[in-house]
């Protein structure tokens, strides 16, 4: 689920991004979201963890 621009809230700790859809995207990397959100190193979508949103805090 898309909240802002480029931030995607996950159900799950561990996340996948390839960029955009289609070949315009980037390698597939998989990432960790350990505190409150990551990053991905290569577009800079933001994945948040869902029980942080369910809490109040801001994305």
């Amino acid at each position: 689920m898309k909240t802002k621009d480029n931030n995607v809230a996950s159900d799950t700790r561990k996340v996948r991004c390839s960029g955009s859809e289609g070949s315009l995207g980037h390698p597939l990397v998989y990432l960790t979201i350990k505190k409150e959100k990551i990053s991905c190193p290569y577009c800079s979508r933001e994945f948040t963890y869902r029980d942080v949103i369910k809490k109040g805090k801001q994305i």
